[in-house]
């Protein structure tokens, strides 16, 4: 946990001098976001599929 700790300050230091960065940051945010929405979504499909046998 440190070390997301670390790099979001780093993140936050670099993203007020760079608005590219901002942008670059949102974008990865977003990738994770949805990623793991796909993921779990994908993990409950192949669950259901086990089960259904």
């Amino acid at each position: 946990m440190a070390t997301l700790t670390l790099q979001a300050e780093k993140l936050g230091r670099a993203r007020r001098n760079n608005k590219s960065v901002d942008v670059a940051f949102l974008v990865i945010k977003n990738l994770l976001f949805w990623g793991s929405i796909g993921l779990s979504c994908y993990g409950i499909y192949r669950l259901i599929a086990y089960l259904a046998g």
